[in-house]
């Protein structure tokens, strides 16, 4: 349950409060990433402390992920990790294409489809351990297979754009910078894709063009502060700079402890928020 509080909450930030641009199909060239928010090809298993444990959560679609079309991938928390990586790049001026096929007859039902005449349609971004790595591939699908569908509402970022995200994930902090809980990198669990071949009539549901407007809340016994504290540690946004108590103002979120932060010492407006 708490999972899925995080994805609905971090979603919800994402693609509900940024700024966006509405289109329809898009094409985009070889080279491209994929971000998948599925449990086939981002897979998730609980952090129980000291490692990933257990087995990948089920597809709704082939149950086990050993059952998915390209075998299974080592779960971690990359589906929750993900929100938190969009979040960054859009903090820096990187656009982000959120697919959906409005016009599927199952909230599981494909959202984008990749092929190739040629062999696999796309491979594994390397994006941990050495920086000189960061941008080789490596193959991950089986080599039969042509096509590749992703489902769960994935991201694409444009090959035009990928230099930038890379020389992000080997230089800015709120990238290389380490998560204490599993020891890893904020984003390295995140599974990237890279396509071989040029993207054709992607649905594109909105182009995310701005970092979602900072946000805060009223401290009422602690409990509320704890469970979205959570939700950006899952997400990969718990830094120093990114959470603050009032007067100060993180750059993510903001504790308010007392009604008059809210009116007499103006912290609304010193913060630049609006009430929803």
């Amino acid at each position: 349950m708490r999972r899925v509080a995080t994805v609905c909450v971090l979603a919800g930030i994402l693609v509900g409060a940024s700024s966006r641009a509405h289109a329809a199909a898009y094409d985009f060239s070889a080279g491209s990433w994929i971000i998948p928010m599925d449990a086939c090809y981002q897979p998730s298993q609980s952090f129980n402390g000291t490692s990933f444990s257990g087995s990948n959560e089920t597809s709704t679609i082939y149950g086990a992920t050993s059952n998915c079309p390209d075998g299974s991938l080592a779960g971690k928390d990359g589906v929750l990790k993900a929100y938190g990586f969009i979040y960054r790049l859009l903090e820096n001026n990187v656009p982000v294409y959120y697919i959906l096929n409005t016009s599927k007859s199952a909230v599981d039902g494909v959202d984008l489809t990749i092929t190739s005449t040629t062999g696999t349609p796309v491979s594994q971004v390397v994006h941990s351990g050495s920086t000189s790595t960061y941008g080789n591939t490596t193959e991950f699908m089986k080599s039969t297979n042509t096509s590749i569908n992703y489902r769960g509402a994935p991201f694409i970022i444009s090959a035009t754009d990928v230099p930038t995200v890379l020389n992000l994930l080997k230089t800015n902090t709120d990238f290389t910078g380490t998560d204490s809980r599993t020891g890893h990198t904020w984003f390295q669990d995140v599974y990237i894709h890279q396509a071989k071949v040029n993207i054709l009539q992607a649905p594109v549901k909105a182009i995310l063009l701005q970092t979602p407007p900072k946000f805060a809340l009223m401290d009422i016994g602690g409990a509320a502060i704890g469970v979205l504290q959570g939700y950006l540690k899952d997400a990969g946004l718990y830094t120093s700079r990114a959470t603050a108590a009032y007067p100060s103002i993180g750059t993510v979120f903001t504790q308010f402890n007392d009604v008059t932060d809210f009116t007499t010492s103006n912290g609304l407006v010193a913060g630049g928020f609006s009430i929803l």
